[in-house]
């Protein structure tokens, strides 16, 4: 089935992608190792520690690593052959992850430094990577690499609380190691070999001059920081939610993460329709809104079904903000920039979840659970408004 965003149909005899299919497998592979790892780490601790303190301290630590790696990942896929590099760092992070073991704070924080790092080098390759495994309809690839990527995360969070409820922690971190190897097959597969995703000597455009005058790329950083705001409260008070609220312990929050997976998986499926009705910006308006609306309604919702119906909702808006923006940099970005900007944008949620993930364990010790939640609710309806106001907020001519 064509899908609304893509050109007329190509001749039947190219068949299947098979290297965008590989990609896609590897994406998969990865986001279920990620996510079962994130899911059983944060699960363990809390229940270990019970403090909502502690999870945003250590929490703090892993989006330091994802900031750096957000940088970094894009520079090396910028300027290094992406294959090698992504086969290579996959591996790497496949050892890092069987052979480092942490039960101490300081060492706990440590080992979620450098898996932040690692992993989010990793990822932004991945995406700066899809015009070279498809070259034509960017929003279509972009969908299917996302979709696949949380129908990785579908079963990992009920298999991370369960294992975790188990006292099989470490189980979590040796499945997530040997996805990493199987993704790395798998990029071997799909990409080819000695690419760059662009020439050597176009490397000199700089980045930050360019996202300085260019709209499109300063709304997509302010929308990455409206993201990572929620996604830090998120990331620290949810767990605490299901434990408190909702009295259903690990697997409450394995549930919750997994129905966030679910709405994600249809806002892959649904984006393409969504697009053919409205613009980018409509678009990424009506997602902060209900990302907005998702979590601020949790604190009236005593019920798992009822508040998992909600991370759903919460899931979608996440996943068809991350396609929209994804294909967007993909089709109006300088080729030679991909990483970089890629890199750069998320960066704008790294720094975002950086503060708020350790405010957020702090505020709801003061302000309670429900405070927060609001508050970050809240910000993502007004971002939504404040956007919506905005004049050609996706234009690609620099300013």
């Amino acid at each position: 089935m064509t899908t609304p965003d893509a050109p007329s149909a190509p001749p039947a005899s190219k068949g299947v992608n098979s290297r965008l299919v590989a990609l896609a497998a590897g994406a998969g592979l990865s986001e279920f190792g990620d996510v079962l790892f994130f899911v059983a780490f944060i699960a363990d601790l809390y229940v270990s520690t019970g403090s909502a303190r502690t999870v945003g301290f250590v929490l703090v630590a892993f989006s330091a690593g994802n900031l750096v790696g957000a940088i970094a990942g894009g520079t090396l896929i910028d300027r290094l052959p992406a294959r090698a590099w992504l086969v290579l760092g996959n591996l790497a992070t496949a050892g890092l992850v069987v052979f480092a073991y942490a039960t101490a704070l300081p060492a706990v924080a440590a080992l979620a430094l450098v898996v932040g790092v690692t992993g989010r080098a990793l990822l932004v390759g991945q995406q700066a990577c899809i015009p070279l495994t498809e070259p034509g309809p960017l929003l279509r690839a972009n969908a299917v690499i996302m979709s696949t990527r949380r129908l990785g995360q579908l079963a990992a969070p009920f298999l991370a609380g369960t294992l975790v409820a188990l006292g099989h922690t470490r189980d979590a971190y040796l499945i997530d190691a040997a996805t990493f190897v199987f993704s790395a097959v798998a990029t071997f597969v799909a990409l080819p070999p000695r690419r760059r995703l662009h020439r050597q000597e176009a490397t000199a455009t700089g980045i930050i001059a360019y996202a300085r005058r260019t709209p499109a790329v300063r709304t997509s950083f302010l929308v990455q920081c409206v993201i990572g705001v929620i996604l830090g409260t998120s990331n620290t008070v949810v767990v605490v939610y299901a434990t408190e609220f909702l009295h259903s312990g690990p697997r409450g929050y394995g549930i919750l993460s997994t129905f966030t997976a679910v709405g994600a998986i249809l806002g892959g499926l649904t984006v393409g329709l969504l697009r053919r009705r409205a613009s980018a910006k409509w678009a990424t308006v009506g997602c902060l809104a209900v990302a907005g609306l998702a979590l601020g309604l949790l604190p009236a919702v005593p019920w798992l079904a009822v508040a998992s119906l909600l991370r759903a909702c919460g899931g979608w808006a996440w996943n068809v903000l991350s396609i929209v923006l994804l294909a967007a940099l993909h089709e109006g970005g300088p080729r030679h920039l991909h990483g970089r900007l890629i890199g750069v944008t998320r960066s704008g949620q790294d720094i975002c979840l950086i503060i708020f993930t350790a405010l957020a364990g702090t505020a709801a010790t003061l302000v309670g659970i429900t405070g927060v939640l609001l508050g970050a609710g809240v910000l993502g309806v007004a971002s939504a408004l404040a956007l919506a106001l905005a004049r050609r907020p996706f234009d690609w001519q620099p300013g």
